[in-house]
């Protein structure tokens, strides 16, 4: 996750250090927790403390003393809005008022929002126009497939790619790498807020529900 700004109106993130195990491995970007005054990842914390203002790789470096040392830098601006990459898949199959995804991320709470048509196969029988948008209604999942009631349209085409973009205000989760969202994680129970969206470059902005500083 990148720093995008502040929603206080600040214009910088607040970075301060915290202690960190030398052998940790964290980086730039990854949300980081607090577990016996040490800084870890935050699904292996007690609480959110903020996002990673460094890499710290848990190796020695000949030329970087912080790459094991004990101290970390953290923004953890309670308001700080993080930009990432918006959720992508490719269509498995579909019908005019459905589409079917690989279900990773993904869960039945996924009822608002929509989904966008951002490329189609050289064979694609899909007939909405590349950037088309369709309402999200609903969703089921069943084993590996998530299936996404949408607005009746182009049936979607094995390859077809979308984009899954969520309203403003919607929550989601932090993903398995700590540096990204998705709609559902069984591993986390950090959650964001959606404060923008821009799928002209793929990209949205959360800000955390429950930061250390909330």
């Amino acid at each position: 996750m990148k720093f995008s700004f502040n929603a206080s109106g600040a214009n910088a993130p607040l970075i301060r250090e915290y202690a960190i195990a030398s052998g940790t491995a964290v980086k730039v970007g990854e949300a980081l927790g607090m577990a016996d005054s040490l800084a870890v990842a935050a699904a292996d914390g007690d609480f959110l403390l903020g996002v990673c203002a460094e890499d710290h790789p848990g190796t020695h470096d000949e030329f970087n003393a912080r790459a094991d040392g004990t101290k970390i830098r953290v923004n953890i601006a309670p308001d700080a809005v993080y930009e990432t990459a918006l959720t992508q898949r490719a269509a498995i199959s579909g019908s005019a008022s459905t589409l079917v995804v690989d279900a990773t991320g993904l869960s039945t709470n996924v009822n608002s929002g929509y989904v966008m048509l951002i490329s189609k196969t050289e064979t694609s029988a899909n007939t909405d126009a590349v950037g088309a948008k369709r309402r999200i209604s609903a969703c089921a999942i069943s084993g590996s497939n998530a299936t996404l009631t949408v607005e009746s349209a182009g049936t979607p085409s094995a390859g077809d790619v979308y984009l899954i973009v969520p309203d403003i205000g919607d929550e989601l989760y932090l993903d398995a790498a700590g540096t990204g969202v998705c709609f559902y994680s069984a591993a986390s129970t950090v959650k964001l807020l959606t404060v923008y969206t821009d799928p002209a470059r793929g990209v949205l902005g959360v800000k955390f529900k429950a930061p250390l500083l909330a």
